[in-house]
C-alpha cells in the first residue's frame, strides 16, 4: 500500500485498512482513559462526540493489533508497555481475546411486522451468533491458526446459561462454527424475504447468554486453555434505534456476566439528561472521552495530542526532515513583523493611562511601578500595561473607592494581575487585531479534546508547512498569522456546516449567535469581570430537570424545541457540557445549586472571537434559551 503523503489526513479507524498503519498512527496516551477495572466482569459504556476515538480504542484489543505489538515490541515501545500494565501482554504473547463487533445493521429488526419480544429475539440472536462467528476467528488470529484448526479447539459447556442446553457445546470449534452460521444465515433471511411472521422453526434466544461461551476457562486448543481473559467490544450503539439500544444495555448490566464488556456511541444517540457527564448514576460505568481531557483543563489533551502529531510526523513520507508539526509552529510574536506593532501598542496603552493620571492621582503609584520594570520582550510588556489597564478598570468600577479617588493606592504584591495575563493576551488581539490563535497550546486548547477536530486543524498546518518547505528548501516556520487564518478558516467552515447537516440547523444558529454575542458583551467588558473570560452558561439543576420532564414538555411545548436544539449542539460537539458546578460562596446550613453547564466548543470561539481557555460561566433560565432559540412569548406562566 502506498504510505500517504499527509498522514493527519487518516482520521477514521475503520478506515486504516492496515494494521501497521494503524498502530504507527496511535497514540498511546488514550489507554489514559481507561479505568483500572476495565478488564474485570463490568459493563463500561464508551461515549464522545463524533471523532472522539472510540473506535481507535476498541480496535487497539482486537487480536491482529495485540499480536503485531507483541511480535514487534520495539517499534511499539510504549504501547507494549501500556498494555502489559494492564495485564492485557505477557512475555508469552497476547492474554486477553478481544471480540469486536459493530452494531450498525440490526435496526431493520424494528421494522418487522411482528411483536417486540419477537423482534428483540431476533437481534439477541443475531448478535449472539456474530459473536460466536468473531470470536472463533479471533482465536484463531490470536494464535496464528489456519481456518482447518478450528477443530482443534474445544470450547467446553458451562454450568451456566439456560441457552446452551440447546446449543452443541460442549464441542470443537467447527461444530459451534457450523451451527453459529446456521443460526446467523436463517436469521437475515427473515428480514430478506417478503414474509415477516415470525419463524418459528428457527431456534432464538431472548438475551446473550451467547456471551457464557466465551468464558476463558471455557477455550482450550489441543487440551489447554489460551487466554486469560475475554472482552466484547460493542461498537456504534448508536446506530441501533431506541427500543434496541436500551434493551440491550438493560439486559447486559442486568444479567451481570462474568466477562468484561465495552459499548462504544455517540452522544446522538442519547437523551438530554443522558449526555451530560455525571448527572445520573448508572448500573454501568460511563467514560465521556472529552470529559476525561477536560479534567486536567486541557493539559492531558494537549500532551495526547503532541505525542499523536510526532507520530503522523514522523509517518509522513518526505524528501527533508520532519520530525515532529510543532517545531515548525511560530510560537511567539515577538521577534516578528508585529514587533513595531506590538511597541505602538504599549505606546497608546501608556498614553491613555498618563491621561488618566491627569484627572487623578489614585492610580500613580501603579503606573510609576510598571515603567520601572525591566525590559522584556514587546508582548509581554503589552500583556502587562494590558493587565494595569484591566487593574484600574476594576478599581474604577469599586464604588467605594470612588470617595477616596485622590489618594494614591499602595502597590499590592499579592494582586491577582498575573492571573490576568490570559485575559489581557486576549483583549489585545481583539482591539489591535494581532494574532491570537496560533502555537501548539492553542491549536491543541482550539480542538476541545476531540482528536479528530485536531487531527483536522494540524493537516491543513502540515500542508501549508510542507508548501512552505519545498519552496524554500529551508526549515521554514509558519507564521502565527498564517496559522490563525488556517484556524479562522477551519472554524467558519464548520459554521457553515451547520444549518446542512441538522434538520434543525436555524434553530441552532439562532442559538448559538446568541450564546456568542452574550458570552462576548460578558467577556469583553473593561473591567475583564470573569477573567479570562465567560465561554459558558449555566443551568441550575432544578430547571434542568424541569426542562428534560416530559410532562413539562407537554404542558410546555416550546420546551421540546429547546431540548431538540440543545441535543443537537451536544451531539455535533458545538456544546461541550460539565454537571456539577458551583457559584458564590457557601453559606452556613445552606448547599449552593449544583449547575449544567454548556461550554461553547472552542473552534466555534475561534470563530465568533472569543478566548480558547476554559473560561468562566453565567447563569441562563430555560426562558432565557427559549428566547435564544427564535421563540417568541414562551413559557407562558413558567416559575
Amino acid at each position: 500500500m502506498k504510505e500517504p503523503t499527509n498522514p493527519f489526513t487518516m482520521r477514521s479507524a475503520e478506515n486504516i485498512e492496515n494494521e501497521l498503519t494503524f498502530l504507527k498512527l496511535f497514540g498511546s496516551g488514550v489507554l489514559e482513559v481507561l479505568p483500572d477495572d476495565c478488564f474485570l466482569n463490568k459493563v463500561i459504556i464508551f461515549r464522545s462526540g463524533p471523532g472522539g476515538g472510540k473506535t481507535s480504542l476498541l480496535r487497539l484489543f482486537r487480536p491482529e493489533s495485540l499480536n503485531e505489538i507483541f511480535n514487534h515490541g520495539t517499534e511499539y515501545k510504549d504501547l507494549h508497555e501500556s498494555l502489559e500494565k494492564f495485564a492485557v501482554l505477557s512475555d508469552k504473547g497476547p492474554e486477553i481475546l478481544g471480540i469486536y463487533l459493530r452494531l450498525s445493521d440490526y435496526a431493520a429488526f424494528q421494522d418487522l411486522d411482528i411483536n417486540s419480544k419477537e423482534k428483540d429475539k431476533y437481534l439477541f440472536s443475531l448478535i449472539g451468533s456474530r459473536l460466536i462467528l468473531k470470536m472463533l476467528a479471533g482465536i484463531l488470529a490470536l494464535k496464528n491458526l489456519e481456518f482447518s484448526d478450528l477443530e482443534k479447539i474445544q470450547i467446553e459447556k458451562p454450568t451456566t446459561g439456560e441457552y446452551l442446553l440447546t446449543s452443541p457445546l460442549p464441542c470443537n470449534g467447527k461444530q459451534l462454527y457450523d451451527w453459529a452460521s446456521e443460526l446467523e444465515q436463517n436469521i437475515c433471511g427473515v428480514v430478506n424475504r417478503f414474509d415477516y411472521s415470525f419463524d418459528k422453526s428457527i431456534l432464538l434466544f431472548d438475551n446473550l447468554e451467547h456471551v457464557y461461551a466465551m468464558i476463558p476457562e471455557n477455550i482450550k486448543f489441543e487440551g489447554q486453555q489460551i487466554i486469560s481473559k475475554t472482552l466484547i467490544m460493542l461498537d456504534d450503539l448508536q446506530h441501533l434505534r431506541k427500543h434496541q439500544r436500551e434493551r440491550i444495555v438493560d439486559q447486559v448490566t442486568k444479567a451481570r456476566y462474568p466477562i468484561a464488556i465495552w459499548f462504544a456511541e455517540r452522544l446522538e444517540a442519547l437523551d438530554l439528561d443522558d449526555m451530560i457527564p455525571g448527572i445520573h448514576g448508572r448500573e454501568y460505568e460511563p467514560v465521556y472521552l472529552e470529559e476525561y481531557w477536560e479534567k486536567s483543563r486541557g493539559r492531558a489533551f494537549e500532551t495526547f495530542a503532541r505525542s499523536v502529531s510526532i507520530k503522523r510526523a514522523q509517518f509522513a513520507k518526505l524528501e527533508f526532515d520532519f520530525s515532529s508539526l510543532h517545531q515548525h509552529l511560530e510560537e511567539s510574536i515577538d521577534n516578528t513583523e508585529f514587533a513595531p506593532k506590538l511597541k505602538d501598542i504599549i505606546s497608546q496603552m501608556k498614553e491613555r493611562l498618563h491621561k488618566l493620571s491627569l484627572t487623578t492621582s489614585m492610580f500613580d503609584q501603579w503606573i510609576e511601578d510598571e515603567e520601572q520594570k525591566p525590559i522584556q520582550s514587546p508582548l509581554n510588556s503589552a500583556v502587562d500595561w494590558k493587565s494595569l489597564e484591566i487593574k484600574i478598570a476594576r478599581e474604577q468600577k469599586d464604588v467605594q473607592k470612588k470617595l477616596f479617588e485622590d489618594i494614591p493606592l499602595e502597590v499590592d504584591e499579592d494582586d491577582e494581575s498575573s492571573k490576568l495575563k490570559a485575559t489581557s493576551g486576549f483583549f489585545i488581539h481583539n482591539e489591535f487585531k494581532i494574532p491570537y490563535y496560533y502555537g501548539f497550546s492553542r491549536i491543541a486548547k482550539v480542538s476541545t479534546a476531540n482528536i479528530e477536530q485536531f487531527l483536522e486543524i494540524t493537516a491543513e498546518l502540515f500542508e501549508q508547512i510542507v508548501s512552505q518547505l519545498i519552496k524554500s528548501k529551508k526549515n521554514e516556520i509558519l507564521s502565527a498569522e498564517k496559522q490563525e487564518n488556517i484556524i479562522k478558516k477551519i472554524a467558519k467552515r464548520h459554521w457553515d456546516q451547520i444549518p446542512k447537516k441538522n434538520t434543525n440547523g436555524r434553530e441552532i444558529e439562532k442559538f448559538l449567535i446568541s450564546f456568542k454575542e452574550f458570552t462576548r458583551s460578558q467577556t469583553l467588558q473593561p473591567n475583564a469581570p470573569y477573567a479570562p473570560g465567560v465561554t459558558g452558561i449555566g443551568i441550575k439543576k432544578s430547571q434542568f430537570d424541569k426542562i428534560t420532564d416530559p410532562e413539562s414538555q407537554k404542558k410546555y411545548p416550546e420546551l421540546k424545541t429547546l431540548v431538540d436544539v440543545l441535543q443537537t449542539c451536544l451531539s455535533q460537539n458545538y456544546l461541550k457540557a460539565r454537571y456539577g458546578a458551583k457559584q458564590g460562596k457557601k453559606v452556613e446550613g445552606k448547599e449552593r445549586d449544583e449547575v449544567t453547564v454548556l461550554y461553547l466548543n472552542r473552534l466555534l470561539c475561534a470563530h465568533f472571537g472569543l478566548p480558547v481557555g476554559q473560561g468562566g460561566w453565567r447563569y441562563k433560565t430555560p426562558l432565557d434559551l427559549c428566547q435564544w432559540v427564535g421563540i417568541k412569548d414562551p413559557l407562558e406562566g413558567w416559575k
